[in-house]
Formats: C-alpha cells, structure tokens, sequence
C-alpha cells in the first residue's frame, strides 16, 4: 500500500507539470468559418434583453405583491378606531384565531 502512495504522487506531479495543455488551442477560426456564423447576433441580444425584462417585471409584481400583504396583515393585526383594544390572551391570539367572538 505504501508504494502506491509515491507512485500515485508522482503521477500527479507529471500531470500537473505538463506545460502544453491537451488539445493545443488553434489561432484564429477554422476554414470555412466566419466570426458571424458563430456569434448569438441580434436574435441572442432580443433573447436576453427579453429574459431582463421579463425579470424586471416579475420584480416590481413580486414587490407590489408583498407590500399588500405586508399592508393587509398590518391593518389585520391593529385595532379598528373607536372600538375595544383586544386582549392579549384572547381568540386573535390563539393560532387561526379570527379575532371574532363565536357565534352560536
């Protein structure tokens, strides 16, 4: 077992050593290629800028979304003016308590 450690970190270490990478990268494009043939153009550039603003839009529904929550649970959650404050034990703070008395 013990001879496998050095072997396997001397194999390692050629590995990593090894200047020319594998494949050799090729300058410039192949024959028969042009820059145009393989760049996204304009119907890559439309593609992503749809996608932003799709997102952006999702944003501002998202955030408009959680300020009526965050609004309704607030005005829930205080008490109507003019009427008894509620108790701090009382049904509203029981879990899925409606604030209401029951009726029978």
């Amino acid at each position: 077992m013990s001879a496998v450690v050095p072997n396997a970190l001397a194999w390692w270490a050629g590995v990593l050593a090894e200047v020319t990478p594998s494949p050799s990268p090729t300058p410039g494009l192949r024959d028969g290629l042009e820059e145009s043939a393989i760049s996204p153009g304009l119907a890559g550039f439309l593609a992503v800028f749809a996608i932003a603003l799709a997102s952006v839009a999702l944003f501002y529904s998202l955030t408009r979304k959680l300020r009526g929550v965050k609004y309704r649970a607030e005005a829930a959650e205080s008490p109507e003016p003019g009427g008894p404050a509620p108790e701090p034990g009382g049904p509203a703070a029981e879990p899925g308590g409606s604030g209401e008395p029951e009726r029978r």
